[in-house]
Parts: C-alpha cells; sequence; structure tokens
C-alpha cells in the first residue's frame, strides 16, 4: 500500500513527508524498502487535564499574558468573513520568511472553521487592540487533543502587548475550557540544544519527547545521498 502511495504521489510532488507518527518504530520496514529515510523530530505536548494552564506558565510567561491583557489586547474566536481575511493577511506576511512552510490560501481557513459546524473540526482564534487585529493562530481538534498548526502576530509593531504570546494563550485556554486533554504544538523542530520557537513553546509549560519523521525526494540521487547520509 505505501509503495502504491508513494509512486502515484511522486509524480506530482517533489517531497513526501510522513509526521507525527505515535510510534517511532511504526512501518520501519515498509518506509526502509521503498527508500524513505527518517530524522529525528520533537514534539511538545501540553497536558490540559490535571492543572489549569496557567498554573503551568512560567512566571515571565504569566507576566506578560497579565500585562498584554492590562494594556487592551484582547483574545477571540473568528465569527465572520471580514476578520477571517484580516487574519489571513497578517499571518500570511508573517509566515513569508520560513520557506519551507506552506501556508494555505484563505479559503482552506473557512472550510476549516465553517464547513462542518456540528462538528468542531478547528478554530481560528485573534488577538485584536482597538478592533484591529494584530495576530492569531489556527487549532484543529480530534478526539481528545488539540492541535496547534499555525500562530504568529505583529511582534514588533505591538511588542508591549506580546501579541505571538496571546496567539498561543488563547487556544490553550480555549481547549481547556471545553475539556480536550492535551494541546500538541505540530513543529517543534530538529533536535538542536539551542531553538528559539521550541524555547518559546516550552515556557507555556508542555513537555517535549522524540519522534520521527520519514521524507522521500523525487530527485534519485538526492533521496540516494539523503538516505546514506541518515541511515
Amino acid at each position: 500500500m505505501l509503495e502504491h502511495l508513494t509512486n502515484e504521489v511522486s509524480r506530482k510532488s517533489f517531497l513526501i513527508e510522513f509526521r507525527n507518527l505515535e510510534n517511532p518504530l511504526f512501518g520501519y520496514k515498509a518506509f526502509r524498502k521503498n527508500n524513505y529515510f527518517a530524522i529525528n523530530w520533537l514534539r511538545v505536548r501540553n497536558s490540559l487535564h490535571s492543572k489549569a494552564p496557567y498554573e503551568r506558565l512560567s512566571m515571565s510567561r504569566r507576566r506578560q499574558i497579565n500585562k498584554a491583557l492590562r494594556n487592551g489586547a484582547i483574545m477571540e474566536v473568528a465569527d465572520n468573513e471580514k476578520d477571517i481575511h484580516d487574519f489571513s493577511r497578517m499571518l500570511k506576511k508573517a509566515y513569508s520568511s520560513q520557506v519551507r512552510k506552506h501556508f494555505p490560501d484563505i479559503d482552506f481557513f473557512r472550510l476549516l472553521a465553517w464547513q462542518n459546524p456540528e462538528k468542531e473540526l478547528a478554530k481560528v482564534f485573534l488577538v485584536k487592540y482597538k478592533d484591529k487585529i494584530i495576530g492569531g493562530s489556527i487549532c484543529l481538534f480530534s478526539k481528545e487533543s488539540a492541535y496547534l498548526w499555525f500562530s504568529g502576530g505583529m511582534r514588533k509593531t505591538y511588542a508591549y502587548l506580546y501579541p505571538g504570546i496571546l496567539a498561543v494563550w488563547a487556544p490553550v485556554t480555549y481547549a481547556h475550557e471545553k475539556g480536550y486533554t492535551h494541546l500538541e504544538f505540530m513543529d517543534a523542530g530538529l533536535p538542536f540544544k539551542k531553538h528559539g520557537y521550541r524555547d518559546f513553546i516550552l515556557r507555556f509549560g508542555g513537555k517535549q519527547s522524540s519522534t520521527r519523521r520519514w521524507f522521500r525526494f523525487s530527485w534519485e540521487w538526492l533521496n540516494t545521498l539523503l538516505c546514506k547520509f541518515y541511515i
């Protein structure tokens, strides 16, 4: 099955990636047989069920959140087309410098948020100041877990309002209030000792663990070289 899927997808794709596998050994033989190579990847997961999220925050993170809210920043769930559009423009600009990350079209967010209202699939969270969107995030929901997909804010223009921090804090508190047991950050990065984004999200009280991501490039010479390097 993996071989058939790989052949179909590789005709149109430069890179195939499998991620968020619960068991790092899952499918090992099948992946290797089909010339995939594995890279260790870190994940950060916040527990929401035994303590309130605020109790898990670092002291500096608590001060930043309290200061931002005192200064007039608010957090809310997007509920109209204009806010979705403004949020998408703001976040796309924030992600424009990150070459590896693909940022979906605005219609994708509309479908996630409103296509199936009776079943919670996703929410768009906004950070506003004087009715202007200065930050936000997208969170997915499945079974008992929430997954933070994209987040960002105008942290240079509104540094004293910490929009990037509130963009994460909004889905954390929402997931806790709705009874989800965990919130996972979907991209905590490679296991380098110093990693700015991972250090940032760990101050929300989560724990990191290691997993595998499997990759295969359509260029055979490149894929062969990387297989020799990583295996």
